[in-house]
């Protein structure tokens, strides 16, 4: 960015504190810079939640955009960085509530996309024909668009340039078909970034009026607004996941059978299906009573609803990517093939006989590719955890391996705290839920259990195609423990 000797810049004081001041310009010198707003405002905090401080008034201010101004003339700012750089530097009005979920590839060519509504506020887009689905024109654009997009549809065509009248034309022909329906007309521009690669998505939408004027052409289009829609761009070439670093990313794209939906398994299924698993198959015949609410991963509606069954609605309902297998019994015995094709087997049930059941099972299949693993928590305070793991091609039953690892921890005073893993509990120690004969059951929370799965969803998911069998155990810090610390700052 070159500047001149003398700079005049308008800074706008909004009346509210937690807002930054705007800084504009009154030239066109700085259109299609980065981090430049409609070719006229500079954006001087790129995360104002985090980097505008009101306690430091107008020095601190003054001090930033004299930093942004160095960064700028110095070349330091790169168009990647700028959000929305490809059309203005900030998303297009959004004045509709519609939001629009784009998840597969749109062609660099005028095509139809399809949408479908799933709620009254998103709408799918996909490349193919759905069920309920209608047209949406996809158009691409001719270069980028750093005035932005503008809000009628006369200012939208102006800023398209040499193509604009070929879409007015494609709208034309759209809202004229009798396919388009009483609706509202949709479209995405496709708006080419200028750091390359993939397009930047616009959504807009035309009313069912405007449509209909539109289709018989008889209505000027300059007079007609565009409601801008949000994109929830999803799109692998545009998108990074958040937890691509996190260990729990060795679930992505592998497959889990989890036996036992209780206070670990129920946790542990939702984390593994945000992690990105592409199935997983569930078992646990028990009914879900009121009193589970306190520490598993229920709701109020799946009351009286078997475990596997209301499990396995949640998980469908947190991603349409994952696949779902509900077994509903937890003595039905895995095939051969399902057991040599799985990453993970998990046993979460917490039962011996079922336990017992499943490994005898599972040991017959040496030539599995995945790892086995029993989970489990202290019954008497629920903040230990414990993931004992039979490795590829270890065709000893867990059992086995828990006792020998048991032998390994006990022999050892600086993991006395994990004792108790291996020694009988005594009856004082577990909770009676409810009066009459009522099964004891373990002590813990739902913030302790989420928090023990979590641990343990880590834990494994660095074990995928491992070799190596043993033992993890670990324990919650403690607010005033080895692991924690409470500062007290005193008073003046």
């Amino acid at each position: 960015m070159k500047l001149e000797p003398n700079e005049q810049f308008l800074i706008v004081v909004a009346p509210e504190a937690t807002r930054p001041p705007d800084v504009l310009v009154v030239h066109n010198r700085f259109v299609g810079y980065p981090h430049v707003m409609h070719g006229r405002q500079l954006c001087v905090y790129l995360d104002p939640s985090r980097e505008w401080n009101p306690a430091q008034l107008a020095v601190g201010f003054i001090d930033r955009l004299w930093e942004w101004l160095v960064d700028a003339t110095a070349g330091r700012f790169a168009a990647s960085d700028s959000l929305y750089h490809a059309i203005g530097g900030v998303p297009s009005g959004a004045r509709a509530e519609t939001v629009l979920v784009v998840r597969d590839d749109v062609p660099n060519t005028p095509t139809r996309l399809y949408g479908a509504y799933r709620t009254e506020r998103r709408v799918d887009v996909h490349s193919q024909p759905r069920e309920s689905s209608f047209p949406i024109l996809s158009w691409p654009c001719g270069g980028p668009l750093p005035l932005g997009a503008g809000d009628t549809l006369s200012e939208l065509l102006a800023a398209i340039g040499d193509t604009g009248d070929a879409f007015l034309e494609a709208l034309r022909v759209l809202a004229s078909r009798g396919d388009a329906g009483a609706r509202p007309l949709m479209f995405v521009l496709g708006v080419p970034h200028p750091a390359g690669g993939a397009s930047q998505l616009v959504a807009g939408r035309i009313t069912e009026s405007d449509a209909a004027a539109l289709g018989s052409r008889t209505s000027p289009a300059e007079i007609m607004k565009i409601d801008w829609c949000s994109v929830s761009d999803e799109r692998p070439v545009v998108t990074r996941r958040r937890d691509a670093e996190s260990a729990a990313a060795g679930f992505r794209g592998a497959s889990v059978f989890l036996y036992g939906c209780g206070a670990l398994g129920s946790w542990m299924a939702e984390f593994m299906v945000r992690a990105g698993v592409a199935s997983i198959t569930l078992t646990d015949p028990g009914r879900i009573l009121g009193g589970l609410l306190v520490r598993q991963n229920y709701v109020e509606d799946d009351v009286g609803d078997i475990k596997s069954t209301a499990l396995a609605r949640r998980l469908r309902s947190i991603s349409d990517q994952v696949v779902v297998n509900d077994l509903a019994t937890s003595t039905e015995e895995p095939t051969s093939a399902s057991v040599l094709a799985a990453d993970f087997v998990i046993d979460a049930t917490a039962n011996v006989a079922a336990s017992q059941l499943l490994q005898t099972v599972l040991a017959s299949f040496p030539n599995r590719r995945g790892v086995l693993a029993q989970v489990a928590t202290d019954p008497a305070h629920g903040v230990r955890g414990i993931a004992t793991v039979a490795g590829v091609g270890d065709d000893r039953p867990l059992r086995e391996i828990d006792d020998a690892a048991g032998r390994l921890v006990t022999d050892r005073p600086d993991l006395e705290d994990f004792h108790s893993f291996w020694a009988l509990t005594a009856p004082s120690h577990l909770v009676t839920p409810t009066r009459g004969c009522s099964i004891p059951t373990f002590h813990g929370s739902a913030a302790d259990m989420a928090a023990i799965a979590g641990i343990l969803v880590s834990t494994l998911a660095r074990h995928r195609g491992a070799t190596a069998s043993g033992s993890q155990v670990f324990r919650l810090p403690e607010p005033q423990g080895v692991n924690a610390a409470w500062i007290e700052v005193p008073r003046s």
